[in-house]
């Protein structure tokens, strides 16, 4: 053990008498576990961390590949069909950003823009998700194209709403040609 403190004061003796190199030392160091720390939380996140999510591992994403466009979204016609022959997947569900993630939300002729996104009525259970007040989209509503129904985000229904309750079951405008929501 009086070997190790020996070496240890010697080593900052001569860190000291060359206070340059101890600098461009230490920096590298520095850089070297800052570097290592932000791959390590990147790969932890990306592709160890679990989705938060019943059953994550049990999740898949399915797309369809197109030989001039490459990955593409499926269209809502081919996930009816692929729900109807499945065999070897306990539940599918759709969902789709609408304009591109974003929608013009309009209440009390206040308008916002808001992240919105078409799901089929499968996907909240599928996740394991229940809605905190209300309800989540039923089956009726995938075939009545589900213009009429909106789950809204807690964060939304807090900044928009005040967390008032009475924001369930009231109207709003999204203000869009059905065929511009969703490609059926």
């Amino acid at each position: 053990m009086q070997g190790i403190s020996h070496d240890l004061r010697y080593a900052f003796r001569q860190l000291r008498q060359s206070p340059g190199f101890t600098a461009v030392a230490v920096l590298m160091l520095a850089l070297g576990i800052g570097a290592n720390t932000a791959i390590a939380s990147a790969v932890y996140a990306i592709l160890l961390k679990s989705l938060p999510f019943r059953d994550a591992s049990q999740l898949v994403l399915i797309r369809e590949t197109h030989p001039q466009a490459g990955g593409i979204s499926a269209s809502y016609q081919d996930f009816l069909d692929w729900k109807a022959q499945a065999k070897t997947v306990e539940n599918l569900a759709a969902y789709s950003d609408v304009h591109h993630g974003y929608a013009q939300m309009t209440v009390s002729d206040q308008t916002q823009s808001v992240r919105a996104a078409f799901a089929s009525s499968d996907l909240f259970p599928t996740l394991g998700i229940e809605p905190q007040l209300g309800r989540g989209f039923t089956a009726a509503e995938d075939h009545d194209r589900g213009l009429h129904v909106a789950v809204i985000s807690h964060e939304l229904w807090q900044s928009r709403f005040a967390g008032d309750p009475g924001a369930v079951g009231s109207t709003w405008c999204f203000p869009a040609r059905p065929s511009e929501l969703l490609p059926r």
